[in-house]
């Protein structure tokens, strides 16, 4: 498909099994965060939607997922 590739050593290769694990390790937290402030959110490894019922709830679910790094 004509894709370049770019060998780096700072990581973790995507697709490897140490990938998920890091991601659940170093989301942990801000999960437990994300539930004590009462947003409703689903996470697959570094993937994550928040989910608002109103416009007015986006602006701290992005103000706090923003603010973790």
């Amino acid at each position: 498909m004509g894709a370049n590739f770019e060998l780096s050593e700072l990581g973790v290769p995507q697709g490897g099994p140490l990938s998920p694990l890091l991601s659940n390790v170093m989301l942990n937290e801000p999960d437990k965060e994300l539930e004590r402030r009462g947003h409703k959110f689903v996470r697959y490894a570094d993937d994550m939607v928040i989910l608002c019922k109103e416009q007015t709830q986006r602006g701290k679910g992005d103000e706090y997922a923003c603010s973790l790094y």
